[in-house]
């Protein structure tokens, strides 16, 4: 987490976390300053908070292979794409405001193509649940 609420002062290419057997819980990522965040837990939980986005395009990925990922997304007027991958073993719970515009692809209100800060969040549970609020 960032505690002092103050961005990284350095831009990071990638944050990368991999966990065999456990929980992940990252808070105000949007501070990181990275352009790609990947997370991977076998076995157990991502539980990411975002109540911003940076100021360039970033993607974030989010990988469980039993488990599941709970993400606290940025507020549904700023530009961002949530893509899920999930298998029938999966459970999927989605705010409201998340609007389809292709098979598992959601858009908030505030999405737009050609967003400078774009967050496209690219999510995959084989087994579990995906919770986004």
């Amino acid at each position: 987490g960032y505690a002092a609420k103050v961005a990284n002062a350095i831009l990071m290419d990638t944050l990368s976390v991999a966990i065999n057997m456990g929980s992940l819980y990252g808070d105000d990522l949007h501070l990181s300053n990275a352009k790609k965040m990947l997370f991977d837990v076998n076995y157990g939980s991502v539980n990411l908070r975002f109540s911003e986005l940076m100021a360039d395009a970033s993607e974030v990925f989010a990988k469980v292979g039993a488990g599941s990922v709970n993400i606290e997304l940025p507020h549904q007027d700023l530009p961002y794409i949530v893509k899920i991958k999930s298998t029938a073993m999966c459970r999927t719970k989605l705010p409201t405001y998340l609007k389809e515009i292709e098979e598992k692809t959601y858009v908030s209100r505030g999405y737009t193509k050609d967003a400078k800060n774009l967050m496209t969040f690219m999510i995959d549970v084989s087994v579990g649940s995906v919770y986004l609020k």
